[in-house]
């Protein structure tokens, strides 16, 4: 079954009835006759007009249309006065509207007019999608149906918050791709919100195309009037609108019609000739002395290009765009540019156009040297620690693979920064920007610009953006890592991917890696539209964002919104993450956002998107909402006692559901609205609530006491590391028969991020990951093994093992140690230790698996420490101590590595580069009787007499077997003694022979 909700169900019905037919009164007798032979001058009778509101955002409570008989007048209404509450939206592709309107032939041609008084219009900060006036369209969608319907339009009256006109075209189908909205001009100001304002607008549809004026001004002319018959080709529809927050009545309205085969020829569009222009694309600062200067222009031509007086280039410019790579010198370079258009393009003017470009060249120190900046830095300073420069010249100047350090305290900026494409780094040596020495570096724009991150390969960590008067981080490049960065209380979205409208998806950013970041308390100043964290509109491919969380934002914690006119973004996945307290804000202030934990989509496009191992709660509206992307992926997520519905797996009724669920938990602690879910996301693995219990498919349900906790912490917190800490909270408890929901401990299946380098964050070193184990297995999740070292502690920490990152570079399912007792019998073990050896501790087993596979050899050595009974070593020379290991081969012993005592501690440290079977032993003189025991004082039959004095660590009892799993044998077999003897021989013979010589000289 799928679940409904009671209260939405009856409240569309109510609208439904309130809002049935209503009639257009008779108006005043037309007066004039425009367009030719006018085939209908009357009015229009009553069933002439209708009414109908459809489109995404609109609300059967927010909009409505009321005709009043009396003074001939119709007031239509979205949203509210004080824009707390609003009603559809106009976009590039689409709009959400209340519409009166009329049904025209496309054989005729019109003339509506009529007299609009504005009640109110538009947020005190309009966010641009508000509208009213006069529309004419070439579809229109089913009413109460709040689905994305694009369609080709004109409109003249209130748009984007002024009087102005638009015309958008260019859409074939139900999809809206490659909507353009064109020529948007401007009548007049904002309204005055005082009731007051009243305007005349005109709309005619000619044989030239849409005419439209305000006030009997001056006309605006939208050519090419068969754009309007693209979606329907049967019928024109025209009337009026209004949208988001707008409420008009409409009086003294006059229609008339012609026909279209006797009205006279439209004129042709006149061509519009092209203003020729040429711009620099490249950075005009660098750290490189090798720089691929850019020019792009927007028509042909023949360029000259001279560096510093000298010529680098004469020649066509290929496809509008050049780049020639040149080496600079240090300081300034001089780019003088001669660009001659090509006179047979229709252009404004074919006069050569002469451009000056300067570059700046400037080093901190050598590729290897890192740059240091801090709030009192000048761009004077020499980027040292005593001398630290501005973050503004660090940036620019930084060469590839420098580290950019800085210093701790508030920076006031009064400027955005930008990292332009031309400032990248590779994959092997990625620019980085991070805080010195775990410090906090605050970046206060003063409601200036943000910081945009647009090159590639850049790691940026350890940071805080505050203040901005618009996003506050945008990362527009590819590659990129942001680590632990924190944006709070920014005019916008705190941190966004998205890159340029104009381009196509696969010039948008792509594979970036948001890890272990904050966002929260950013609001816009509509109020409606700043999110914790967007990936939207312009979004390419291969993002995640992982360990991130969003808190008390004025809109969304997380936006992934695609637009119809855009297209659908690349597929973006959200692992180990939170959402909570969204559409308040921390000092509990009320926003007009819609206050989603996850919202994953947009206007019906079908995307990919994958929500992993989540949280979300208490949000003001819905805590995870597909928010009609009928294709998302939703595993292990848990969402708690949010606003409205905890899952809400909307979609276009014209869409086919094709989501992913498992292994999800909803659960409310009072009676509440239900989930929405399909029929087919029903089954055993789900939790889903039904508006009375949590239950799955067959019924089982999930209970309070399912749980460890309840009690939502009031600000989540993290780890030094930056992994968030959850607690208790929403965990499944230990005796639970429920499987599912968000451990955001477990990193067993996170998401790889193609081509983006690691994060070289040695500022601020993270602090291993520490692992107590009893039973000699220990599952180390994934993301701790890559992102720090883990110390495993067998044993009650007797023995303890310490194994970098870096060995873990390729996994992905899952790292298992485990130390155990030796798989080879111990009869054979100890008998094959050699006389020159003295067993002095258990031997063991030390077995490692990555993705399931065990591993022996390793990318580098681990270490572990033994702590050992100072009296087990009475009679011990630690000074011989050493690690072998068992080759199974061979049945023999071979020498890994020499031990550390330290006899403050009494521990044995030793390291090896490889696993196997393992034991601590002692090299003993072969004078001496070995007898090897074993702790429990078991004898060994090995006891040798041999009276050969060889103490070498690889004497030649051992194997000199080299395989791929052990080492190559390094020591030789010459005795010591020889080796001293030998040198004395040489050095005498040495003496004699300088003797020698000296005398033949003398009696030469």
């Amino acid at each position: 079954m799928k679940f409904k909700n009671f209260k939405k169900k009856f409240l569309s019905l109510s609208l439904t009835l309130t809002l049935a037919s209503t009639f257009l009164p008779n108006f005043a007798p037309v007066t004039y006759a425009e367009n030719g032979n006018v085939s209908n001058i009357s009015n229009y009778v009553a069933s002439d007009w209708n009414q109908v509101t459809f489109g995404q955002t609109t609300d059967t409570g927010y909009n409505n249309i009321s005709v009043d008989d009396a003074n001939k007048s119709v007031t239509l209404t979205a949203g509210t006065a004080d824009g707390k509450r609003t009603g559809g939206k106009i976009t590039g592709s689409h709009d959400g509207i209340s519409y009166y309107y009329t049904t025209v032939d496309p054989s005729k041609n019109f003339v509506l007019s009529a007299n609009v008084k504005v009640n109110f219009f538009a947020k005190p900060k309009f966010d641009k999608q508000e509208g009213f006036g006069i529309m004419a369209r070439d579809a229109i969608g089913p009413d109460k149906n709040a689905d994305a319907f694009p369609s080709n339009m004109v409109l003249v009256g209130g748009y984007s918050g002024l009087i102005q006109s638009v015309f958008r075209n260019n859409i074939v189908d139900a999809t809206g791709a490659g909507a353009t909205m064109e020529d948007v001009t401007k009548f007049g100001d904002r309204p005055v919100n005082d009731g007051t304002a009243t305007y005349k607008l005109t709309m005619k549809k000619t044989n030239t195309g849409y005419q439209v004026s305000v006030d009997d001004g001056k006309e605006k002319i939208y050519y090419r009037p068969k754009q309007l018959e693209i979606r329907d080709k049967d019928h024109v529809y025209v009337g009026f609108f209004v949208a988001r927050v707008a409420s008009i009545t409409v009086s003294d309205i006059n229609f008339t019609t012609s026909d279209v085969a006797t009205d006279p020829p439209g004129e042709p569009e006149p061509p519009k000739p092209v203003a020729p222009s040429i711009i620099m694309t490249s950075a005009t600062t660098t750290g490189d002395s090798s720089y691929n200067f850019n020019l792009l222009s927007n028509v042909n031509g023949d360029i000259k290009i001279k560096q510093n007086g000298t010529e680098l280039y004469k020649g066509a410019l290929d496809n509008n765009a050049i780049t020639k790579n040149t080496t600079l010198v240090s300081g300034d370079n001089t780019f003088d540019v001669v660009f001659t258009p090509d006179k047979t393009q229709n252009i404004t003017s074919a006069d050569p156009i002469t451009s000056k470009y300067v570059v700046s060249l400037k080093s901190y120190g050598t590729s290897n040297e890192s740059i240091y900046a801090s709030p009192t830095g000048t761009a004077d300073g020499k980027g040292t620690l005593d001398s630290p420069t501005d973050i503004y010249s660090a940036i620019q100047y930084v060469g590839t693979g420098q580290k950019i350090y800085l210093i701790g305290g508030t920076y006031d900026l009064k400027a955005p920064i930008n990292i332009s494409k031309s400032n990248s780094g590779t994959y092997d040596t990625p620019k980085v920007l991070t805080a010195y020495n775990q410090e906090k570096p605050v970046l206060n724009f003063s409601s200036s610009g943000g910081f945009v991150a647009g090159g590639d390969y850049w790691n940026i960590s350890n940071i805080d953006v505050t203040n901005t008067v618009a996003t506050g981080f945008k990362v527009s490049g590819n590659h990129n890592v942001i680590y632990k960065l924190n944006a709070y209380k920014n005019g916008d979205t705190g941190i966004q991917i998205s890159g340029n409208a104009n381009d196509k998806i696969d010039k948008w950013p792509s594979y970036n890696l948001l890890l272990d970041c904050t966002s929260h308390d950013n609001i816009d100043a509509s109020q409606n539209n700043a999110d914790g964290f967007a990936a939207k509109l312009t979004c390419g491919v291969g993002n995640v964002l992982r360990g991130c969380i969003a808190y008390s934002n004025c809109d969304d914690g997380y936006d992934l919104y695609s637009k119809l006119e855009t297209g659908p973004i690349g597929a973006v996945t959200i692992e180990n993450s939170i959402a909570y307290g969204n559409g308040v804000l921390s000092d509990g202030t009320r926003t007009l956002g819609d206050g989603n934990g996850f919202k994953m989509g947009g206007e019906g496009l079908p995307v990919k998107h994958v929500l992993r191992n989540s949280l979300a709660f208490n949000n003001f509206s819905d805590g995870i909402t597909s928010n009609s992307d009928p294709a998302v992926t939703f595993e292990n997520c848990t969402s708690f006692n949010n606003g409205k519905v905890n899952f809400n797996l909307q979609y276009f009724n014209s869409a086919i559901p094709q989501f992913t669920a498992n292994n999800n938990l909803s659960f409310k602690t009072t009676a509440a609205l239900a989930d929405n879910i399909p029929d087919t996301n029903l089954n055993d693995s789900n939790y889903f609530y039904n508006g009375t219990d949590s239950q799955n498919k067959s019924g089982e349900k999930l209970l309070a006491s399912d749980f460890k906790s309840l009690e939502a912490p009031k600000l989540i917190e993290r780890n030094a590391d930056g992994s968030i800490i959850q607690g208790n909270f929403m965990m499944l408890a230990d005796n639970s028969s429920i499987l599912g929901g968000a451990d955001l401990s477990d990193f067993s299946n996170i998401t790889a991020v193609p081509g983006t380098p690691g994060i070289p964050d040695s500022a601020a070193p993270r602090a291993p990951f520490v692992y107590n184990q009893a039973n000699g297995i220990c599952d180390i999740p994934v993301h701790n093994a890559k992102l720090a070292p883990s110390i495993v502690k067998f044993n009650n920490g007797n023995f303890i093992v310490t194994i970098i990152n870096s060995i873990f570079a390729d996994a992905k399912t899952g790292v298992k140690l485990q130390k155990a007792a030796p798989t080879v019998s111990e009869a054979t073990l100890k008998s094959s230790i050699p006389n020159t050896l003295k067993l002095i501790l258990d031997i063991f087993d030390l077995n490692l698996y990555i993705n399931g596979s065990e591993v022996h050899a390793l990318a580098e050595p681990i270490t572990y420490t033994i702590k050992v009974d100072a009296k087990a070593l009475n009679n011990v020379d630690t000074k011989n101590l050493a690690l072998y290991s068992f080759n199974k081969d061979t049945n023999k012993w071979e020498f890994v590595s020499d031990a550390v005592y330290d006899n403050k501690l009494s521990e044995i440290t030793v390291k090896t580069p490889h696993l196997s079977t393992f034991a601590i032993m002692e090299k003993v003189s072969q004078n001496t009787v070995v007898t090897n025991t074993d702790p429990t004082g078991n004898n060994n039959d090995n006891t040798n007499t041999n009276t050969n004095t060889n103490t070498n660590t690889n004497n030649d009892n051992t194997s000199t077997t080299n395989t791929a799993q052990l080492l190559p044998q390094t020591g030789s077999s010459i005795d010591t003694n020889v080796l001293i003897g030998l040198g004395m021989i040489i050095s005498a013979l040495g003496v004699i022979t300088l003797i020698s010589l000296k005398n033949r000289k003398e009696n030469a």
